[in-house]
């Protein structure tokens, strides 16, 4: 598959600059680039989303921070038996605290991303549908650390090249700070940390959404004051745009499970892999593996493996299937879960079982 796809230099130079900051101002773009006017980097920018390069920004959230009780992100690789499949998706779906289900085109696999605290109930649920013969086996992989990502360099190549060297430096920061939260979060707190980080960082589409789905009237002034008080906490992270080396649809898109034989150098070489290349990168740290997320240009998939394979002990590619779109599925935290009162995430595992359940019977009939 041979893909060229370039863009002009200037907007190279936008997306670069918003890749490493989403608050770069726009008085610095035009420093940068060949434009005099901010309207013509407004114009840019717009037509960059159209065109589907640029995406957000959204904000990471400090999930450690919120609540008395810790949420964990719990991967699940389900191997489903081709003649369950829909009841596997449905199934996982039921289980109702996923925030991402990917249908792996490279296995007969779903992969869900869980957001709960406590990841044995989720183990449960998914070792019933084993022995119901819906799947063929599983994997639970959970953490508490936070996804880091690195954005394309639009002036690097699709492909490295042969003799491509892993670039050096300061492993970042993969983990959660804890933080002394001083005051009780609100539902208006929880209402505006769901949609930042995964919707949009306008307060007033917030609202709108809000009143759209749930008929909740909420006001401006107490969704900027809660917004103030999270971000003055640390609750609220970095803020970054979703940016793709290529238009969305021409991406290749895939999760690498890796391990090494030395956690530290291991986790340093997926750290810093892709530097300088024109891909976006994610990586999570779990126990002692990398899960990576890449997305890129569709040869870069069957090069990764040659390029790390020294240097790791385990490597599994899971590519992501994004067509059709019915089985990919993302949503943010389930806010519901969150007592007010108590201060904790009350997650119902029994309801999500006995949900389970009703489709087996379902199956039967």
């Amino acid at each position: 598959m041979l893909i060229n796809k370039d863009i002009p230099e200037n907007d190279k130079i936008i997306l670069n600059k918003l890749g490493e900051n989403a608050d770069t101002p726009i008085s610095d773009l035009l420093l940068h680039t060949k434009y005099k006017r901010k309207s013509s980097i407004y114009n840019r920018i717009r037509k960059l989303r159209e065109e589907n390069y640029l995406y957000g920004p959204f904000f990471d959230v400090n999930y450690n921070a919120i609540g008395t009780n810790k949420l964990y992100s719990i991967f699940v690789f389900a191997d489903y038996n081709p003649l369950y499949k829909d009841s596997v998706l449905e199934a996982m779906r039921k289980i109702n605290c996923w925030t991402m289900i990917y249908p792996v085109r490279t296995a007969q696999s779903y992969l869900g991303v869980y957001r709960c605290n406590n990841w044995n109930h989720i183990a449960r649920l998914f070792n019933l549908m084993k022995q119901w013969g819906w799947l063929k086996g599983y994997s639970v992989h959970k953490t508490e650390n936070k996804w880091v990502t690195q954005n394309p360099n639009f002036f690097g190549d699709f492909l490295p090249l042969q003799n491509y060297q892993i670039p050096e430096g300061e492993l970042p920061h993969y983990g959660y700070e804890d933080l002394e939260i001083d005051f009780e979060l609100t539902k208006t707190d929880l209402i505006v940390l769901k949609h930042l980080s995964k919707k949009t960082c306008h307060l007033t589409k917030i609202r709108d959404l809000e009143y759209h789905y749930y008929g909740l009237k909420l006001k401006y002034h107490d969704l900027k004051r809660s917004y103030e008080k999270l971000q003055r906490t640390g609750i609220l992270l970095r803020r970054d745009f979703l940016i793709y080396p290529l238009p969305a649809g021409m991406c290749s898109r895939f999760f690498l499970l890796s391990r090494g034989r030395n956690f530290r150098s291991h986790l340093n070489m997926m750290a810093h892999f892709g530097k300088g290349l024109r891909l976006t990168k994610e990586f999570i740290v779990v126990g002692r593996e990398v899960i990576s997320y890449f997305t890129a240009h569709p040869l870069f998939e069957g090069k990764i493996l040659g390029l790390i394979e020294n240097n790791v002990t385990y490597a599994n590619i899971y590519g992501i299937k994004t067509y059709p779109t019915t089985e990919l599925s993302i949503q943010t935290f389930n806010d519901d879960y969150f007592d007010v009162n108590s201060q904790r995430w009350i997650f119902p595992y029994s309801a999500f079982r006995k949900e389970l359940k009703k489709l087996k019977e379902k199956e039967k009939e």
